[in-house]
């Protein structure tokens, strides 16, 4: 297969033809078109010029951003589920629930 002459899609012909692969039953064109819009805006890119590395490192950004919102979301689970712990501790009966008495 010869792709030697081949041009890759840019600007909304790219980005058109990411939504017409990804959408879905599951997963309507409005919304993936909209979080594809909010990842190109946030790498500080425009639809209009496009280009398909531009939209490799957008992806990569957004894959990022969704892995620290998930580490942070697990650090304060832990931290929610610790101070539960000592809550529950705290609420048997006969224990001190004063460190100062």
């Amino acid at each position: 297969m010869d792709v030697s002459d081949r041009v890759d899609p840019n600007g909304p012909e790219l980005i058109q033809t990411l939504v017409t692969l990804t959408a879905g039953q599951e997963l309507p064109e409005q919304w993936v078109r909209g979080e594809l819009d909010k990842m190109i805006e946030n790498a500080g890119h425009s639809d209009d010029t496009l280009t398909l590395e531009q939209l490799r490192h957008a992806v990569i950004a957004y894959l990022q951003m969704l892995e620290e919102e998930e580490s942070r979301f697990h650090e304060q689970n832990m931290e929610n589920a610790a101070c539960d712990s000592a809550g529950e501790v705290a609420a048997l009966p006969g224990f001190a629930t004063s460190f100062s008495e």
